[in-house]
């Protein structure tokens, strides 16, 4: 963080915060109800921290109360003001409020959203139940909400008690949950009294994928409470699904509740002191702690004024305060611009201040405040009201915005959107969905460079790369590789700089004004019909998916050079070839006009002067648009193609995109791969790998280094670094057997610190190896009440577990639930010998829910996708399971709970996708038509043990055999031994054909299904793969060690 002491102004300091996380913590929002009573929260606006005023969502509404709630710790008093909200209606309150972001960039998510993987939130409020019955339905309290997006809470702080069906708290209780997120109890709700309600939420902890929550009920004032005094979950999960569609929990906006439901207004809330902030002394300040100095009030500029010539002198009122004798000591002068950048002017007791030249910018729209300081107190007043102004453009060439790719390099399943590097954006790189997944465009090394071929000069460039990838994922936060036709991110670009430019929406386009872009774009592998390059749009990729933009330059489709196409197919093309993998520099200049607007593109400039129009590639009668996102993308009409885009530039002038850069350093060549040669079959899991001779930076380079990365099917990579040798032999165990890698490597010499590009990427397979357990879960998870979609634990899987959707008609439908509970189910044969498990089961659910509302489930799913990797040989030409000629064996624990008894339960197998959502390709478990263990295939043909499936766990081995037809066993309770008992227990031939790709647990039939428990799932090659054990005289030895583990643990 920069400090500048400018002379001739009183212990001046300047702070400038570039939308980086600051050195200290802030309070974000505050609302205190410092308003007159009233009926009506709807339309109100005061506290701080907020993105407009108070809105109703509902026929009823908040009104504004005396006296406001209060908090007494037993020493020290929470500070407070004002009056207090509260809500009663019958069907419900709810009133929404926007959480103003801006300068808190570093918190955000790529929608622009509290919620980012590795940021913490607090928030706290004051609240009070009058009147609380418990009965069966209710929801009163604070929840977080990003309604722009999707409508379901993300958070759920207060008291539900109509989410027992949904969590293992009684309705008595303050609670926190979500949809989609297990709930928890925090404390009792006692009648009448005010509790002090306060809630962390760790965002990706303990892990990518899950939150960790606290929650502490009357916490001490004097300092963050421990952990141990809360209630504490930490399975929280980062994401929900939902309609198909797997959301986040970023939030945004705040809402107030009090949906009194059946209850028919008996209980009244009242709410009052909420605060969101980044640590606990954000939201829990005392009394002490706050100002009697008044608030100030902003003078000039005046509020609105424009053409603000620099530098800029902000004037305040006179400092005033309600305590005798008490002096003017300090002051704070906040600004922030359009795009976030805050800048903080700290003074002695001065209400007049000139900010120092350099640091505001021209053409750019800034928000100011004041707060002083009093002799008498070591608190800061309230800030000032903020006013606006708006500095004039003084002509000269601006660069508004950009990012030179300058990230850490993201390899497989890591990707670039999130990154929030350059400058003049005002959000992160935005990713976004087609149907089929998540679009993926990578950061890779080294960065692309250009030298103006008519001069001894370079473009300045930094180090790496935008690279756009047809290896998507099913989610944003997923590994599941999923092949797409689009590669796409974007970004907002910021106003700061261009406000002139800005035409009344706020968006660039103004007419009679003129953008000018420049960038460096590179043609990798791939589709060579595909369309690639930068486009200009004014949504969120976020929102529009792979939606059309409004003028692009780079490739257009069908074409092999290098032009610009705009919105409604019209495009013009160079001569210069676009896909021969040279790098090319494309600088862009777009005049807008009025109907249409005009282009111009320069390819490959000679020098950094700007030449002369006739020399550009001009497309007219583009049709008017206005943008303020600028993005990077490749499409194809089946798979997308690998470019790179780097050195991404937006400005006023032709000389602002043009910035002159030192020479590049010499770079070592980019090897090529020699053995095993392309699509090699049969390989060995330890491989000689030889690539090309080593190509040096320069005279004198000697090799040093060689890394090679072998990436599976599943998306496993491994990473293999030697000396520098061009043939080497990969280690035991870095490969797996029956597996399919695609290989790239790269070199180093002793010149230069940087490795080479990776060389172009070849497959092979590897031979099969012995036979192998392929996949298993053990339902080691924490207890769970709302489904495990998303859970991804175990290993041997190509996804996480998802929740399917059973639709009762076209408009109803609803998320089915398989849980988690405990303990786990064990086995034990007549030998005494002893499955190997671990601690918990799944459990199937017989409720579903939708817009709040629960319904009985016929049918329950969740269903996860087998792995690839160690299993070609099982897999027929469409990738799916089922080949002839193979053999797959399953096992699990199962026991029904309760419930219907006619229904069918146990393990299917099914297809990709949700086509076949309510039906099953094949069950191993109860038949519809039995009260017995047995086999059911699809067109309903079943076989039947004698063991009685409503009674008592059992353990049940399958091996399906694929072949003409597919034919089935069973064994239940079996004896371990080396080989399966000769005569199963049920037995099923001349099953129709199938194939498959995914596992699942089921339970199907009836108005309301069967509950019952699944364990131990495991899926493999052999009887012996599926059934581990514990023999019978290592129990005691087993038993032992454990014990003396768990004492070593106790004592550390």
């Amino acid at each position: 963080m920069k400090r500048l002491i400018v002379k001739g102004i009183a212990c001046l300091i300047v702070l400038t915060l570039c939308c980086a996380a600051p050195a200290f913590a802030r309070l974000i929002s505050y609302e205190g109800c410092d308003y007159p009573a009233g009926p009506d929260i709807g339309g109100l606006s005061g506290g701080s921290g907020w993105n407009g005023a108070w809105t109703k969502t509902s026929t009823g509404t908040f009104a504004i109360v005396s006296p406001g709630l209060t908090y007494n710790d037993g020493v020290q008093n929470l500070a407070t003001r004002g009056l207090a909200f509260r809500g009663s209606t019958f069907l419900g309150d709810e009133c929404q409020r926007v959480v103003q972001t801006v300068g808190f960039e570093y918190l955000l998510t790529n929608g622009n959203s509290l919620g980012l993987g590795g940021t913490t939130n607090w928030l706290s409020f004051l609240c009070m139940l009058q009147g609380a019955s418990f009965g069966p339905t209710g929801w009163f309290g604070v929840n977080l909400r990003r309604p722009s997006v999707q409508f379901f809470e993300r958070t759920v702080l207060g008291h539900r008690p109509n989410a027992t069906s949904q969590g293992m708290f009684m309705t008595n209780s303050w609670v926190a949950g979500g949809f989609g997120a297990p709930y928890t109890n925090a404390g009792p709700v006692v009648n009448d009294q005010t509790v002090f309600f306060v809630t962390r939420i760790i965002y990706s902890s303990p892990s990518t994928n899950l939150r960790t929550i606290t929650l502490w009920i009357n916490p001490s004032l004097t300092s963050t409470p421990p952990d141990s005094a809360g209630t504490t979950v930490g399975n929280w999960p980062m994401t929900y699904n939902f309609g198909g569609t797997t959301y986040g929990y970023e939030w945004d906006t705040v809402a107030l509740m009090a949906n009194a439901g059946v209850m028919n207004g008996r209980t009244i809330f009242t709410v009052d002191e909420l605060r969101i902030g980044e640590t606990y002394r954000d939201v829990a300040p005392r009394d002490f702690e706050v100002s009697p100095v008044n608030k100030p009030s902003n003078v000039s500029p005046s509020d609105g004024a424009v053409d603000v010539t620099l530098p800029v002198t902000l004037q305040a009122s006179a400092f005033s305060s309600g305590a005798v004798g008490d002096m003017h000591q300090a002051s704070t002068f906040t600004l922030r611009s359009g795009n976030g950048v805050v800048t903080m002017i700290e003074t002695g007791g001065l209400a007049t201040v000139q900010v120092p030249v350099g640091k505001l910018k021209p053409a750019t729209h800034y928000t100011w405040s004041v707060q002083y300081k009093g002799t008498n107190s070591p608190a800061w007043s309230d800030p000032s009201e903020e006013t606006t102004f708006t500095t004039v453009a003084d002509g000269q060439p601006l660069l508004i915005a950009y990012d030179g790719s300058a990230y850490a390099p993201t390899p497989w399943p890591v990707d670039a959107h999130d990154n929030n590097g350059g400058f003049g954006w005002v959000s992160s790189w935005l990713g976004g969905y087609t149907a089929a997944g998540f679009m993926r465009v990578a950061v890779d090394s080294p960065g692309l460079m250009y030298k103006f071929p008519g001069a001894d000069e370079y473009l300045a460039v930094t180090n790496n790369r935008f690279r756009t990838d047809e290896r998507g994922k099913e989610w944003a936060g997923g590994t599941n590789e999923v092949i797409l036709a689009v590669s796409r991110i974007n970004r907002q670009v910021g106003t700061d700089g261009g406000i002139n430019l800005i035409n009344p929406n706020n968006l660039y386009g103004k007419t009679g004004t003129t953008n000018w872009f420049s960038f460096l774009a590179r043609y990798e592998e791939g589709d060579q019909g595909a369309r690639f390059g930068i486009d200009l749009y004014n949504h969120s990729v976020a929102l529009t998916g792979d939606a059309p933009y409004y003028l692009m330059f780079g490739k257009p489709g069908a074409v092999e050079t290098w032009g610009m196409a705009a919105a409604g197919g019209a495009f013009v093309t160079s001569g210069v070839s676009a896909v021969d993998g040279a790098t090319a520099f494309l600088v862009a200049r777009v005049i807008y006009g009025d109907p249409t607007e005009t282009a111009h593109l320069w390819v490959n400039p000679s020098t950094r002067t700007q030449p002369m129009d006739a020399s550009a590639l001009l497309l007219s009668g583009v049709p008017n648009f206005e943008f303020n996102y600028i993005g990077v993308h490749a499409a194809s009409g089946s798979t997308a193609p690998r470019c790179g885009i780097d050195e991404l530039r937006f400005g006023t002038t032709w000389e602002a995109v043009m910035p002159l850069g030192a020479p590049p350093p010499p770079i070592v060549g980019t090897p090529t791969n020699i053995a095993p040669a392309d699509a090699s079959v049969e390989v060995s899991v330890t491989p000689v790998i030889q690539a090309s001779v080593f190509n040096g930076a320069g005279a004198g380079d000697t090799h040093v280094a060689t890394e090679a990365k072998f990436l599976s099917g599943d998306g496993i990579e491994s990473l293999i670094v030697t000396s520098g040798l061009v043939t080497f032999q990969v280690p035991a165990g870095a490969l797996r057997h029956s597996t399919r890698y695609t290989w790239s490597v790269r070199y180093r010499g002793s010149n230069v610190p940087d490795w080479s590009e990776w060389s172009a990427a070849t497959t092979f397979s590897t031979l099969q190896g012995p036979l192998q357990l392929l996949a298993y879960d053990g339902a080691a998870y924490g207890r769970a009440t709302n489904g495990i979609q998303n859970f991804n634990g175990g290993t041997g899987w190509a996804g996480v577990w998802e929740g399917m959707w059973w639709n009762f008609d076209a408009i109803t439908y609803c998320q089915t639930r398989v849980n988690v509970e405990v303990p786990g189910l064990a086995y034990t044969d007549a030998g005494l010998n002893s499955l190997v498990n671990t601690s918990n089961t799944f459990i199937t659910s017989d409720f579903g829910s939708y817009l709040g509302t629960d319904f009985d489930i016929p049918g329950t799913r969740s269903r996860r996708t087998l792995g690839h990797d160690g299993a070609l040989h099982l897999l027929n030409v469409s990738n799916m399971f089922g080949r002839v000629g193979t053999t797959n064996w399953f096992s699990f624990l199962a026991r029904y709970e309760s419930g219907e008894p006619n229904s069918y339960f146990g393990i299917e197998l099914a297809g990709d996708g949700t086509a076949e959502k309510q039906s099953s390709r094949f069950v191993i478990g109860k038949p519809a038509t039995a009260s017995e263990w047995g086999l059911q295939a699809a067109s309903g043909a079943s076989a039947a043990s004698t063991v009685n499936a409503l009674s008592n766990s059992a353990f049940l081995v399958a091996r399906l055999i694929f072949g003409a037809t597919v034919s089935a066993d069973l064994w239940v309770d079996p004896l371990f031994e080396a080989d399966p008992p000769a005569t199963p227990s049920a037995s099923l031939t001349d099953v129709a054909p199938f194939e498959w790709s995914r596992v699942g647990i089921v339970s199907h039939g009836g108005a309301k299904c069967a509950l019952v428990s699944i364990d131990e799932v495991r899926v493999g090659e052999s009887w012996q793969s599926v059934t581990p054990f514990v023999p019978e005289p290592a129990m005691l030895a087993v038993c032992g060690a454990a014990l003396a583990i768990a004492f070593r643990r106790a004592r550390r």
